[in-house]
């Protein structure tokens, strides 16, 4: 194939320039390999996804003209950033690897690619079919034939072309000519060339197995050969549903294969979300629990209790029916939102409880009448804090990009839950307390009751102590209010920042980069090596695997036709189960984290300083950045060597800082080639062309498809190529013989000179040794080298961005030079922006709904400015802990925002009524 250079010129960059002018890219990136060229576009989620793909298509066939000639047709495809694998299978047994590949290629991913909501299946680590021709140079050579003539007389007679119609009275005959080969044998038959009036056969000069092509990757699990059928599913579609199907579907196929077959799930994405979510229903149970009891402390009465909380269910199972109306499913996202809700929706139900209590208790009124007075009391202030808790809510529902996808479901679900409390604090509250409530009957008592009991009375009276002073003292309290307001311009910039949270799923994997060269036999060795070192490695006494997967080569979908790169490899770990909350308090789970297992992996793969390698968790969202890295930095620019030098003094600096771990760059070692300089004059003198010349050194050397074979229904590749030995020294390579000009070409011509019609490669090219770019890749149109790195479990992603950007500024990067952030770093800055435009536009939209209220413009700023004043405390407590900001933690500090404007509104509610 084509060096990576004229691949990047001819082909990659006319296909990205006239990418670029279709409406809605994102970001453009390309890979440019021997041969071949990989470019990935991504549109804004604001774009119509079928018809993006339509006019990629629509675009590239203008430029197929331009293309150099043999080019193949491009594959188009289009996949969805959600499409990660969500169960991965390997099939193994002791047999040979291609009747495993059959079987799991055409019985069990034929089957279960019919699964509903299945999107795609892969299989990996197979061994394909093909009818492998495997040519002797010097008996080539003896029957004075050429690479040329073989693959002609293949060609040419392994065909079957339709002859037309022949009419015969009434009847019709269709003309068929049978010239495929019925067996693999027959290839052996085919005649080559006639010497001396003896028919020359390919069985003469070439040796025909019914093997499989050459191998270019392949896979292990748990230390045994295998092939992995890795499931995606359709965008939108329920994960643990799908994956549920896939498992029933599997156990049925079990039953069907030999018995010396098996079947294990090697990763199960439901494993991670089932417990995720049980976790979740934890502490969704505990937190109503924790209401309850807080509502009792304060209310001291059981009744009241009672039917302050059953606002929580009710408002929550109502929100189930919303859920489903939207189409939404029991998620992280919406599962935490009824998390977050269950402090909120009972919130209502108590302040109209609260004051149907007092009421109540002030003896003047019946039940009834104390549950209506209760509520046209509160109503107001409870219909203005409700709203202006849904406009805060709602704004997440609505942000861009891709964290907007996953707030949209949030947003909606705190939001219908808030509602739905409003609606049940007016109307099943004030309904069971006017039925179950009684007033007490001693004075006293009650007296107590209707003002909160002797510990809150005791509280209230240094409330109104310290209220007292502070009115008394206006502008030494503004002034306080002021410095604790300022000082979030110091404690912001100090504060840890992150995407996600790095939660515990019970899964890693080791990416490693070969040194350049490498056979696959010696990849296989080395990474034996290590999977069998991770498998023995035990952590308090346990084993620290519960499975391995070892994949070694490209999963590019090149790897079958003997194009896949194998110094690549990877290993997922599965850990032993940490088990739900109650599975860790039996003591029934592993004691130990994942970190602790990724520390003792990086440690082992110290042991091999040869290979490039990282160790992180595995993320369930796709970041469009290459690598599964933490932190992904492109550095773009005209000339790769400079490129390389700045990537060289970064990944320098990135090393010595101790947060930083795993730090590579993308940017491959310099692959030895072999370089074949043609004296085009001495060429010429034969008639050959340089085209020619290289076809025959890419069948010989690399191979080439010269037909198919079908049986049944099947249909099989047919690849020449010379035998091992003629391919595996250079002076084996300068022995290949090519027909001169002069001499005839017919397959089928008689050959007396058979010698003087060839002429030897040595007699024309110079070979030389040297080192070339494995692979170029391209960012927005300009080469880059990406820098991945890892996090050390205690370093903040926005620590890590801080320091690269001031390792980045140091070099004063001349102006065509460039630095920006992909993946995490990215969706994290694109992430606090849209918090910030959310957070702006609830601020508009509660002053807008409390002037309504209180009809006037200066009472909602006085509740409006305690906003602010709570987020210097948020910023000291994470500061304290040690913990850095991500989403979840912002989601929390909206709901911060809105339970401090909550209490302002009551409090500035009930001083109007005084």
């Amino acid at each position: 194939g084509a060096s990576p250079e004229e691949i990047e010129t001819s082909v990659t960059k006319p296909i990205e320039e006239i990418i670029n002018t279709i409406q809605g890219v994102d970001e453009l990136s390309s890979s440019s390999r021997e041969g071949f060229s990989s470019i990935l576009v991504r549109f804004v989620l604001e774009r119509d996804r079928d018809a993006a793909a339509q006019d990629v298509r629509d675009k590239v066939n203008t430029v197929l003209g331009r293309l150099p000639q043999g080019t193949q047709p491009p594959i188009i495809d289009k996949f969805d950033l959600d499409a990660s694998p969500v169960l991965t299978v390997s099939v193994s047994a002791p047999r040979d690897l291609k009747e495993i590949t059959y079987l799991a290629d055409k019985i069990l991913k034929q089957n279960l690619e019919t699964v509903p909501d299945v999107g795609s299946v892969s299989v990996t680590g197979g061994r394909t079919r093909a009818i492998r021709i495997d040519v002797d140079i010097d008996q080539l050579q003896k029957h004075g034939l050429a690479i040329a003539d073989v693959q002609q007389a293949i060609e040419q007679q392994n065909v079957e072309i339709p002859g037309g119609r022949l009419d015969q009275g009434s009847r019709e005959l269709v003309v068929r000519t049978l010239g495929r080969m019925r067996t693999p044998s027959d290839f052996e038959d085919i005649i080559l060339a006639t010497s001396a009036g003896q028919p020359v056969l390919l069985k003469e000069v070439a040796r025909v197995t019914d093997g499989v092509e050459e191998p270019r990757s392949l896979a292990k699990a748990n230390g045994t050969n295998s092939v992995t059928l890795v499931f995606r599913k359709q965008s939108g579609s329920n994960t643990v549903k799908v994956i549920n199907s896939l498992k029933t579907r599997l156990e049925e196929l079990s039953t069907l294969l030999p018995t010396d077959y098996s079947v294990q799930i090697v990763r199960d994405q439901s494993r991670f979300i089932l417990r995720s979510l049980e976790e979740i229903n934890f502490h969704l149970l505990f937190g109503a629990l924790l209401v309850m009891v807080t509502v009792f402390l304060f209310l001291h009465d059981w009744r009241s209790t009672v039917i302050a909380c059953i606002a929580i269910p009710a408002s929550l199972i109502s929100t189930f029916t919303f859920l489903h109306w939207m189409g939404y499913t029991l998620n992280n996202s919406t599962m935490l939102g009824l998390v977050f809700a269950v402090g909120v929706v009972i919130d209502d139900a108590i302040v109209v409880l609260e004051n149907i209590h007092r009421t109540l208790e002030e003896g003047t009124l019946s039940p009834t009448d104390a549950a209506i007075q209760g509520v046209r009391e509160i109503a107001l202030a409870v219909v203005a804090t409700t709203l202006s808790l849904v406009v805060i809510f709602l704004p997440l529902a609505f942000m861009k990009g891709r964290t907007g996808m996953f707030f949209a479901s949030y947003g909606w679900t705190v939001a219908f839950a808030i509602m739905v409390s409003m609606f049940v604090s007016f109307t099943l509250t004030p309904m069971l307390a006017s039925r179950f409530l009684r007033p007490t009957k001693d004075a006293g008592l009650r007296e107590k009751k209707a003002h909160g009991g002797r510990w809150l009375r005791f509280f209230g009276s240094r409330y109104q102590t310290i209220l007292a002073w502070s009115i008394r003292n206006p502008w030494t309290v503004s002034t306080i209010a002021a410095l604790f307001a300022a000082s979030t311009i110091v404690l912001l910039p100090m504060s840890k920042f992150n995407f996600m949270p790095q939660d515990d799923s019970s899964e890693f994997e080791i990416s490693m980069q070969m040194p350049e060269g490498w056979t696959l036999s010696r990849v296989e060795t080395v990474c034996d090596e290590i999977d069998t070192a991770l498998r023995r490695m035990e952590i308090d006494g346990m084993p620290m695997t519960a499975q391995t997967l070892l994949t070694v080569g490209s999963s590019s979908g090149r790897v079958g036709r003997g194009e896949g790169d194998v110094t690549q490899a990877s290993i997922y770990v599965r850990l032993p189960e940490l088990g739900g909350r109650w599975a860790q308090w039996r003591g029934q789970s592993r004691r130990w984290s994942q970190a602790d297992a990724i520390l003792r992996s990086r440690k082992l793969m110290a042991e091999f300083p040869d290979i490039r390698s990282s160790v992180s968790p595995i993320s369930n969202i796709g970041f469009a950045s290459g690598r599964n890295a933490e932190l992904s930095f492109n550095l773009t620019g005209p000339d790769l060597d400079r490129l390389s030098g700045y990537a060289d003094t970064i990944v320098s600096e990135m090393r010595k800082h101790p947060g930083l771990v795993d730090v590579d760059t993308s940017l491959s070692q310099r692959k030895p080639e072999l370089q074949i300089q043609i004296d085009r004059p001495k060429a010429s003198q034969f008639g050959l062309r340089a085209e020619e010349i290289a076809a025959a050194i890419r069948t010989l050397i690399g191979g080439r498809i010269v037909g198919s074979y079908k049986e049944a229904d099947e249909q099989y590749d047919v690849w020449l190529r010379a035998e091992a030995p003629d391919r595996s020294t250079v002076e084996a390579l300068e022995q290949i013989s090519l027909r001169t000009a002069a001499s005839p070409r017919s397959g089928f011509s008689t050959n007396t000179a058979a010698r003087s019609d060839l002429v030897q490669l040595v007699n024309f090219v110079k070979l030389d040794e040297a080192r070339g770019p494995n692979v170029i890749e391209r960012f927005q149109r300009q080469r880059r080298i990406t820098i991945n790195a890892n996090l050390a479990p205690t370093y903040s992603l926005s620590d890590a961005v801080a320091e690269v950007r001031t390792i980045v500024d140091s070099l004063n990067l001349p102006l065509d030079y460039k630095g920006v952030f992909t993946g995490r770093a990215k969706q994290l800055k694109e992430t606090l922006d849209n918090f910030l435009i959310a957070f702006l536009l609830a601020m508009v939209f509660m002053y807008m709904i409390l002037a309504a209220q209180f009809e006037h413009f200066i009472h909602p700023v006085s509740i409006l400015l305690a906003v602010p004043l709570s987020l210097p405390f948020a910023l000291m407590t994470m500061l304290m802990l040690n913990e850095a900001f991500n989403i979840f933690a912002i989601f929390g500090l909206f709901m911060l925002f809105g339970m401090v404007k909550k209490n302002g509104i009551l409090q500035i509610h009930y001083t109007h009524t005084l």
